[in-house]
Order: C-alpha cells, then sequence, then structure tokens
C-alpha cells in the first residue's frame, strides 16, 4: 500500500483508543509495525515488545526509552535530544497513556503531505544505528516547525493534548477526517501487506 486512505487513517485512530481504553502504551507505533489486510482492507498493529500496561488512574508511567523515537511527539524529542544515549546506562521516561496517539497523528500527517514524507525521511537518512543527540535534535526541531506552519498538524496536537477521556478520541477522528487524505494519493510510504 502506497498511501493511508482515510478510513485506514480512522482505523488507526481506532486501534490507538483501543489501546488506550486497556491501558496499554504500544510505544512502538511506526509505519513497519502496521500491517494492511488487501483482502478486507483492514490496518492491524503488530510487534507489542515494547508495550507497557498503566493502571486507572496513571497518566504517565516511567518506562526505559525503547520503541519509536521518530514519531514521538514533542516533548518526548526534546527529551532526547537533550540526553546523551549510553547503550550501558537506561535512560526512562514518563510516557504518556496519549504517546502512541502523537506517533499515529505523526504517520497519518507524513502520509497526508508528500513534501512532510520527504522532509521527514531526509533527515531520517543522517541517522545512524547508535542514535545520535543530532539527529534526534533535527526530528524535533522538524516536528516543531510542522506544528507552527501547519495549521491541520497544530489543530490535531491541540487536540490530542486536551484528551481527557475516551469520547475525546471522536474529536480528533472528526479533525482528521479534514485532512485533504486523497484515496488515490501517492507516496513512497509502504506498509507490510498481508
Amino acid at each position: 500500500m502506497e498511501s493511508l486512505a482515510l478510513f485506514q487513517s480512522i482505523q488507526l485512530i481506532n486501534a490507538i483508543e483501543y489501546l488506550y481504553n486497556c491501558h496499554i502504551i504500544h510505544r512502538d507505533i511506526r509505519l513497519n509495525n502496521i500491517m494492511f489486510n488487501s483482502d478486507n482492507q483492514h490496518i492491524k498493529l503488530i510487534d507489542f515488545g515494547f508495550a507497557a500496561t498503566v493502571e486507572n488512574n496513571e497518566i504517565t508511567k516511567e518506562l526505559p526509552i525503547e520503541g519509536t523515537i521518530s514519531f514521538g511527539n514533542l516533548k518526548f524529542l526534546k527529551f532526547c535530544s537533550e540526553i546523551l544515549f549510553d547503550s550501558s546506562v537506561n535512560i526512562h521516561y514518563e510516557y504518556e497513556r496519549t504517546f502512541d496517539l502523537y506517533c499515529a497523528l505523526n504517520i497519518i500527517i507524513m502520509m497526508t503531505y508528500k513534501h512532510i514524507n520527504n522532509q521527514f525521511y531526509s533527515i531520517k537518512q543522517k541517522q545512524v544505528p547508535t542514535s545520535n543527540g543530532n539527529t534526534i535534535l533535527d526530528m524535533y526541531t522538524f516536528w516543531l516547525n510542522l506544528k507552527e506552519t501547519n495549521e491541520d498538524y497544530s489543530k490535531l496536537l491541540e487536540s490530542i493534548d486536551n484528551l481527557k477521556e475516551s469520547k475525546d478520541f471522536d474529536i480528533i477522528r472528526n479533525d482528521i477526517k479534514k485532512l485533504p487524505i486523497c484515496n488515490d494519493q501517492k507516496s513512497s510510504l509502504q506498509f507490510n501487506v498481508y
């Protein structure tokens, strides 16, 4: 699959809402972990190796930094850009219950706007197998600039920031429906097809 259609964007948000309601943070929402079934036109999340559960009253949970970094929210990327990664030390972060929702939004935005996709991958190509602060800082700056220049993205971030309960996912779904998502839009992105 080369592009993300509106119904697939909504399916992705629905999957994240399900995890949110089950008190699970996947922590590795990225393209390689989204499968697409071409027969029934459904997407599924895979690879729960970094997933963690949170208690009913927990808004955040301190966990070692694992899983996706590039699609993380601005607070997470800023935190990661300010620390030096050392493989001998486990760096912990207070993962928000909404962490996966930010990652899903970043994927949707990237697949909606080809120029954003191109910019993202030009930064991503600079990465080396061991994460370095400069590339993470570049990624943080990229998403921050996007928030400041893209009204659709900024509004969706605000909706996530204001998420208090499951019913607030409806607001996010409605905002996503306003994006210029087109079923026949082409990009260089690929999902795993099963």
